[in-house]
């Protein structure tokens, strides 16, 4: 390179007087992001990643950043206890810069639902009417998922209609197998209970 023009990324070695060109490497970012956890049934909410390792005075504004699980989320689907990495697009103003993503994963978890236990009461000797439950308001399930496939109730100690004598008798609840659902019992009579009352009135 002797005798040619410098130009902005030539300097001259002190040594042999010859012109060298200084490359300028892109400086690399790291992107990290807060591992993200849903309900069973619910769209996933991502934070913001975080970008570090700018050169001095700039930041990310000029970069946008698409957050999305690798293997495809669906609502209603996607089952609880499933884990899928988060993936992270990256385009805009990348001229300077090179990234790297250390990586976050997607939980999904079960869905907590309240279910009312129904009180009930019937006069001694007649018949038992049956016994019920429902959804509290704002306790979601999948449309398709019907409530018996969820929980069941009965009475606690297994009682028959020969069993019974004026009196309370507890009703309970108990999950059905279901691995997508976190289900919590009141009873309609109080809620600080967690089974409903069944009154047998005396004769």
């Amino acid at each position: 390179r002797r005798g040619s023009a410098p130009n902005h990324n030539d300097f001259v070695s002190s040594v042999t007087g010859q012109y060298l060109t200084l490359t300028v490497e892109k400086r690399q970012l790291t992107i990290t992001m807060d591992d993200v956890q849903v309900e069973y049934g619910d769209v996933p909410v991502y934070g913001t990643p975080a970008v570090s390792g700018f050169a001095k005075d700039e930041n990310q504004s000029s970069l946008h950043m698409a957050v999305s699980p690798s293997s495809g989320y669906e609502q209603w689907v996607t089952a609880a206890g499933e884990t899928l990495d988060i993936t992270v697009a990256v385009t805009g103003n990348l001229d300077n810069y090179t990234w790297t993503f250390d990586g976050a994963e997607l939980t999904v978890t079960e869905r907590e639902i309240t279910i009312i236990i129904d009180d009930k009461s019937s006069g001694y000797g007649e018949d038992l009417e049956d016994l019920t439950c429902h959804r509290d308001t704002g306790s979601t399930i999948r449309d398709g998922d019907s409530l018996s496939s969820i929980v069941s109730v009965g009475f606690e100690n297994g009682i028959t209609p020969t069993d019974v004598r004026a009196g309370g008798y507890r009703i309970v609840g108990t999950d059905v197998p279901n691995d997508n659902y976190d289900v919590t019992f009141v009873g309609s009579g109080d809620r600080n209970r967690d089974y409903g009352i069944y009154t047998i009135n005396a004769a």
